[in-house]
């Protein structure tokens, strides 16, 4: 089986974008499951690595974390992050950033108390 390059899986999501949202199928069960075994409530600095469209990361922030809690989601994907970021733009601690998980992440040893992926 051949892995798709990261330019490739850009390329994916980049054309799938906001659609994402709207395929229920997809990740709504899955998410509810998540969610459901998530816990948050010590959270203070929280990481997403494939935020996609920001819907985990929005009732992450809202719902499941202490107020002030930062968080931090990483996608590869320009045309996820843009949406995350609309999403995300009345949550005061909470940014959405291109980036590729397998490069060194600028970010303090220690600083993440919690790594959603």
């Amino acid at each position: 089986m051949r892995l798709l390059s990261r330019d490739e899986v850009r390329s994916v999501y980049d054309a799938f974008g906001a659609r994402q949202d709207s395929q229920g199928w997809y990740e709504d069960v899955p998410l509810a499951e998540l969610k459901e075994h998530m816990r948050f409530q010590d959270a203070e600095f929280v990481l997403e690595l494939g935020s996609g469209t920001g819907k985990l990361a929005h009732e992450i922030v809202t719902e499941l974390t202490p107020a002030g809690t930062n968080y931090l989601g990483l996608d590869v994907s320009p045309v996820m992050v843009n949406l995350a970021r609309n999403r995300l733009r009345h949550c005061g601690n909470a940014f959405a950033v291109v980036g590729d998980v397998r490069a060194p992440l600028p970010l303090a040893d220690g600083s993440v108390s919690h790594v959603v992926a």
